[in-house]
């Protein structure tokens, strides 16, 4: 069974409208930046049922047809599409995921272009509250396990760091990081991470002549 509904503030001023399933109305993480903003302006939302569907598809029309009207009628929601889209449990075939690794790094149409702060503060603000799974954690360790970054990347790092405060956690995990080795690209030499960016990446006595 599927429905739609609808998201009040607290003094009753509609804001936000959904299709779901289960528990869908009710759970409060997994919103975009500008749900979240209006819920810590506001407080928390008062949740109603609008309708209820046999088929998930006319669900998504009346959510599409619901965005619509009331947009039409002046209301300001914090939808980030007109709906009738995000199907529950859809699966990409097997080619397309393939194609969507493809486009990671520098194949990426993204790749080299700065993000601008106001980018930076949603990423940074859909992500509050998001705690990954240890399986997730395991995978990333082992795509990284043994990896070996360059002098350029490790510039970048640094330079993205700087005025940061870190907890004692954070710090204590970059302490136990820190020995993980790295090659410089211009002699070859290998040795810690932070050592080496901190003493040679930009004292090598080659970096100027393999230019």
């Amino acid at each position: 069974m599927f429905y739609t509904y609808a998201h009040y503030k607290p003094e009753g001023g509609l804001f936000y409208i959904g299709k779901g399933a289960k528990n869908r109305a009710y759970d409060m993480k997994m919103r975009n930046v500008y749900w979240k903003n209006v819920v810590a302006k506001y407080g928390h939302p008062i949740v109603e049922i609008l309708a209820n569907w046999k088929t998930e598809q006319e669900a998504l029309d009346h959510e599409k047809l619901l965005i619509s009207s009331f947009k039409d009628m002046g209301f300001k929601l914090a939808n980030l599409t007109n709906g009738g889209e995000g199907v529950s449990g859809y699966k990409h075939t097997q080619k397309a995921l393939e194609k969507m690794r493809g486009r990671t790094g520098e194949k990426s149409h993204m790749f080299g272009k700065p993000k601008s702060a106001v980018v930076k503060l949603k990423i940074s603000q859909a992500n509050i509250g998001k705690k990954q799974t240890e399986e997730f954690k395991k995978k990333i360790s082992e795509r990284f396990k043994g990896r070996i970054f360059s002098t350029e990347h490790l510039i970048k790092i640094s330079s993205s760091l700087k005025g940061r405060e870190f907890t004692k956690e954070h710090k204590d995990k970059i302490r136990i990081t820190s020995q993980r080795l790295v090659k410089c690209d211009h002699c070859d030499k290998i040795g810690a991470r932070i050592a080496m960016g901190r003493w040679h990446f930009n004292n090598c006595k080659f970096k100027d002549i393999l230019k």
